[in-house]
């Protein structure tokens, strides 16, 4: 049998850890209760040395003050501000990474970049074996040939028809023969350069250009593979303007504007000092997976250019700014619950001599106590905080030298404020907005909490869409922002485009030949000549049917891709193809574009941008099963957003849904009332839906009034005629998200505080527990 087999060991290993707990906790409490020691020890040897508490100032004896060891500070003018911190990288702007990628589909033959290598906009990267290219040179070669031999043939017939051997019927067809060769020549030849951009001959490679100058960041494919116009061939970057991206914590999301200042630090730069930003965009969208909002800032000067995209680092983004304002030390500052003091360095001889006859020194020499040093404990007025200083609004003077190390021993010397009573002084309440509100009668009733986001309504989303395929070629709004209805958003290089110029060239071509045509035909008849009427109709008819076709077209031009008569009437004239369709915004709203590169393909499916509303944002809210049948449509509900400041607004249910999601997740939509701020797609937080009640008003307080120790809740009753506050432990009833029931403990039009509970607490403890500390010294 194995050691471990018997059962005593498993016994004997149970002992063995409970008396280490045992051991571990012992020491534990050993060590705070030599800590504590520490502190009273250090407390008793400096009021030993030889102190005197006089009404609000210490006054130290030289062994005190040696024991003490103050270190002073002035009170000075300073720049004050907060920052919020955010995590990011370095990242190019959107139009500055681009694909490189065939017109056509086919072989990639050669790659003529390396990785790195530095390229010019338009230089050619690849060369492309593709059938259709090879198909559409032929057609141009077969075009040149047809051109030229209809040609010859309508110049014959031109030459014979001066000499009247031959008639106006075979002039004119034989012409129309021609000018349709001659349209089929152009088209094919425009196609050709479209795709090209020169001139090329038969059996030419089809080329691929870089559409940006830049570097090669990527080479995606390999000679001998296939490329088609999904494909990228290479990625072109221009590092030379870089920006950092940024992610700003939802909670602080609302602190951030745009124009404010920023400074980044980037973790593998070699510069110590950080670089000076702005922030100029931010995306109106909460990432569900991070919970942060994305902003953009722009660098005040060009970082180092070795640093390159990707590069992480932190963003300090100053969202408050106070220039020149008084200040003193954060670390000179003593807090006593909702009171604010310092304590200011003042001449001995001047505390000494006010001193009561009565009053006595704590140490050992009161007949020769000679102090050497004072310190008057001084209430001021605090402003903007940052974690270096703190703003002095009040009570303190540019000069003065307060106290930073030592403040907290003399803070235990002197009686707390209120002269032991539970009293809060005007100044704290300036600085803490203390209110009170009375008890009274409210209707509580019960509610549920449900997590929720902010969310346009379905019909207010919106996608741009696109009506021809083809390739990203510039971005107008390259990061996410307000636009107008009709504002060019992006620029889309489309070869369907350019066969839809080709299609109404060819066709407006073919109607200015047929009207020529039929227009001569009616001169022959009108003349006498004699026509068949067969070949009158059949020149109407085709007349009729290239205008139709033309008109068709055109109306496709102008109404889908958005071409001008300008445009069109440059196409006619001067043959010149317009390469690019501009993207406008379909309406107002907030624009937020697809992460796209210049240059990738883009099908008619798929969506450069999304259009979100500005106003009008709806909250939809996740139900669980057994709460669905208490929430109705048209109850009441208030959203509370995870943002600083933690605002409520006020909502009403609007419907719920009636089917259930793949997942089983049932969902309620509400709508927000009496807000009309433009809040980020995706803002989480709580809903709180009042579900029907009794309708009986009860005894309640606003639920910010309770303070909790444990299961026991208790309120601060403010007793005005007095000025002062009294801790009353309650008995609560029923409760939701706004009021309190109280059951025992309060009266129907005491007043208790509603805010700043949390310090008042602080302040009674600081009453209960230091009675002792400073009991020797209150009659001074």
């Amino acid at each position: 049998m194995a050691l471990t087999d018997y059962p005593g060991r498993g016994l004997a290993t149970r002992w063995r850890r409970l008396v280490m707990v045992w051991a571990a906790a012992l020491l534990c409490l050993a060590f705070s209760e030599a800590d504590e020691d520490d502190h009273h020890h250090d407390d008793h040897d400096l009021t030993s040395r030889g102190t005197r508490v006089v009404h609000s100032a210490v006054l130290l004896e030289e062994p005190a003050y040696q024991a003490l060891a103050p270190q002073l500070a002035s009170v000075q003018r300073q720049t004050l501000s907060r920052t919020v911190l955010a995590t990011g990288q370095l990242v190019t702007r959107p139009e500055a990474r681009a694909w490189a990628a065939s017109w056509l589909p086919g072989r990639i033959e050669q790659i003529l970049v390396e990785l790195g290598q530095p390229v010019q906009a338009g230089q050619i990267i690849a060369w492309i074996r593709s059938s259709d290219w090879e198909k559409l040179l032929a057609q141009l070669a077969v075009a040149q040939r047809e051109e030229a031999a209809a040609r010859l043939e309508w110049q014959r017939i031109d030459s014979l028809h001066r000499e009247g051997l031959t008639s106006r019927r075979e002039w004119l067809e034989a012409r129309a023969r021609w000018q349709e060769k001659e349209t089929t020549l152009l088209v094919n030849r425009l196609q050709v350069l479209a795709l090209a951009g020169e001139e090329v001959g038969p059996g030419a490679l089809l080329s691929v250009r870089s559409p940006i100058t830049g570097r090669v960041a990527r080479i995606f494919s390999a000679a001998g593979r296939d490329a088609d116009p999904q494909k990228p061939i290479a990625e072109i970057l221009d590092d030379r303007i870089l920006w950092f991206r940024a992610q700003v914590p939802q909670y602080y999301a609302p602190l951030v504007q745009i124009g404010q200042s920023a400074r980044v630090r980037l973790r593998a730069s070699t510069k110590s000092a950080p670089l000076r930003a702005t922030v100029f965009a931010r995306s109106g969208r909460i990432d569900t997976k991070t919970l942060s909002e994305t902003v953009w800032l722009a660098f005040d000067e060009p970082p180092d250019s070795s640093l390159r995209p990707g590069l992480q680092g932190v963003a300090q983004i100053e969202v408050q700014r106070r220039e020149n304002v008084l200040a003193v030390p954060a670390s000179a500052v003593v807090r006593e619950g909702l009171e604010t003091y310092v304590f200011v360095q003042k001449p001995p001889q001047e505390c000494h001599d006010c001193c009561d006859a009565e009053a006595q020194p704590n140490g050992e020499h009161a007949a020769t106590f000679q102090p050497c040093a004072a310190y008057q404990r001084v209430q001021f007025l605090a402003g903007m905080e940052t974690p270096d200083f703190v703003e002095v609004l009040d009570g303190l003077h540019e000069g003065e030298q307060v106290v930073v190390t030592g403040r907290h021993q003399l803070a235990v010397l002197v009686p707390p404020l209120g002269g032991g009573e539970f009293r809060i002084s005007p100044l704290a309440r300036k600085q803490s907005g203390l209110c009170v509100e009375p008890a009274s009668f409210q209707l509580v009733s019960p509610t549920v909490s449900l997590e929720a986001r902010i969310t346009p309504a379905p019909t207010a989303r919106q996608a741009v869409n696109l009506p021809l395929a083809g390739k990203l070629h510039r971005l107008l709004v390259a990061t996410p922002g307000p636009v107008r209805a009709g504002q060019p958003i992006a620029e889309l290089a489309s070869l369907e485009l350019q066969q839809w110029q080709l299609s109404w060239l060819q066709a407006e071509l073919s109607a200015h030949a047929a009207r020529e045509t039929l227009k001569g035909y009616r001169e022959l008849l009108a003349s006498g000549a004699p026509l068949p009427e067969q070949v009158i109709r059949a020149a109407e008819l085709a007349e009729q049917s290239a205008q139709i076709l033309a008109d068709s077209w055109k109306n496709r031009l102008t109404q889908l891709a958005g071409l001008t008569p300008t445009q069109l009437e440059a196409l006619r004239q001067k043959h010149e193809l317009a390469p690019i369709l501009t993207l406008r915004a379909p309406r107002d709203g907030w624009l937020i574009p697809t992460d796209l590169a210049v240059g990738q393909f883009l099908s008619v499916g798929e969506s450069p941008a999304e259009l979100l509303p500005q106003r009008g944002w709806q909250i939809r809210a996740r139900v669980p099963d057994p709460l669905w049948g208490l929430i109705q449509p048209g109850a009441v509900a208030r959203f509370r957003p995870a943002w600083s400041g933690q605002p409520v607004w006020s909502a009403r249910i609007a419907r719920l849904e009636d089917a259930a999601e793949e997942n089983g997740q049932r969902y309620a939509w509400a709508e927000l009332l009496g807000t009309d701020l433009p809040l980020p797609e995706s803002l989480t937080g709580m809903l709180t839906v009042e579900l029907s009640g009794n309708g009986t008003a009860k005894l309640a307080v606003p639920l910010s009034a309770l303070w909790w120790e444990g299961t026991e809740a208790a309120v601060f009753v403010y007793h005005r005629p007095h000025d002062l506050f009294e801790y009353r432990p309650v008995r609560v009833g029923q409760r939701n998200d706004l009021w309190a029931e109280i059951v025992h403990g309060l009266q129907a039009g005491e007043e208790v505080a509603v805010t700043c509970v949390p310090d008042l607490r602080r302040h009674y403890g600081r009453l209960r527990t230091d009675q002792g500390v400073y009991g020797d010294h209150h009659h001074d």
